[in-house]
């Protein structure tokens, strides 16, 4: 099963909604969101990724944060390292469409 995530931040501003609502570049993977130890800020951060069997499609989400599940779609938030040699860190907003969702799997 292949998750998406559209980027709704560039460069850690957040993309306008009347540019959102053309379509956007769908990055395709595994998702996963779950505790990971960030050495630089000495301690257990989520983070949310989305992976091949090739590594990492995108920066890791680091410090994610879950703000919506709707109809197979999940909103998270955190910041991205854009560049690991300065660790220069920018904010980042993923949505998530999680593959093999059906409406009988949502909360009541």
């Amino acid at each position: 099963m292949e998750d998406r995530v559209i980027l709704l931040c560039r460069e850690g501003t957040p993309i306008p909604r009347y540019q959102l609502s053309m379509p956007q570049t769908e990055f395709v993977g595994a998702f996963s969101c779950g505790d990971e130890y960030d050495k630089d800020a000495r301690r257990t951060m989520k983070v949310a990724r989305l992976r091949t069997v090739m590594g990492d499609v995108l920066p890791p989400l680091w410090d994610a944060q879950h703000l919506q599940f709707k109809n197979g779609i999940g909103v998270y938030t955190g910041f991205e390292v854009a560049n690991p040699l300065s660790n220069n860190r920018r904010s980042q907003t993923w949505k998530v469409k999680i593959a093999g969702w059906r409406p009988s799997m949502d909360p009541d």
